[in-house]
């Protein structure tokens, strides 16, 4: 169907419109083989993002357990699934390494975008008839956030928030402002971890019985400290609510 819609980010938007709306002027050879002009049930949509999401979790697998050792994976993701489909996905990765000497998991953000481009190459091998792009799958680095002044010394403040915009600007689908980041997706995933929502913070990595998959229980104190830093909820500072607005 995706193919048929005519591929990449057309292909999303289209199906996604069939969905809401079903099939808009069809052509009269269509109608006359008496195809269904009506949109897409909504069970069906929310099956089929249960389908992108399975993929997505094949996908992380396989790459974090190409490595030696696993690494450990968690993710955030701002999918909308009760609007299946016709919801995009922005999921954002943080990626932890085990200690060879101390065995401690230890969060290495500088294999960030080696785990996301390994999940990309990854997925267009096992998937190369359905691309990220027509399901509208964004990754992001966890590392790309921008810095705290109550964490961040005040002479590499400037450095570190020049180099956030640059990266978030070669991010597709991400926000590139301070006021963005903060309103549209670090207070929306902090108000979810406060939920105690699973999909703000899903963890993949060893399991008690030896075998490596997706935790069952929700941490909320891994989620905070991995996404905002120790002690660190976002909270709206001077200067931030141009950049929101």
């Amino acid at each position: 169907m995706y193919d048929a819609a005519g591929g990449g980010t057309k292909a999303f938007k289209t199906v996604a419109k069939i969905i809401d709306k079903g099939l808009e002027s069809p052509s009269q050879s269509y109608i006359d083989r008496g195809y269904s002009t009506a949109p897409i049930p909504n069970e069906l949509s929310v099956l089929m993002a249960e389908a992108r999401e399975s993929m997505i979790e094949q996908v992380i697998k396989e790459v974090a357990m190409s490595q030696d050792p696993p690494w450990k994976a968690a993710r955030s993701d701002s999918g909308n699934t009760t609007s299946g489909m016709k919801s995009d996905l922005d999921q954002t990765f943080y990626i932890s390494q085990q200690d060879p000497v101390t065995g401690e998991w230890v969060r290495v953000s500088t294999s960030d975008p080696t785990f996301i481009d390994k999940f990309n190459g990854t997925w267009d091998g096992m998937f190369p008839d359905l691309s990220r792009d027509a399901l509208d799958i964004a990754s992001i680095e966890g590392r790309n956030r921008f810095p705290d002044p109550r964490a961040t010394d005040i002479h590499n403040y400037r450095d570190l928030f020049s180099a956030t915009i640059v990266e978030l600007r070669n991010t597709p689908g991400a926000y590139t402002t301070q006021g963005a980041v903060l309103q549209q997706m670090q207070l929306r995933a902090l108000a979810a971890i406060m939920q105690k929502n699973k999909r703000a913070f899903q963890q993949y990595g060893p399991q008690e019985d030896g075998t490596w998959g997706k935790n069952g229980d929700f941490d909320q104190r891994a989620a905070l400290d991995t996404m905002f830093g120790r002690g660190l909820d976002p909270i709206i500072m001077r200067g931030l609510p141009f950049g929101a607005a």
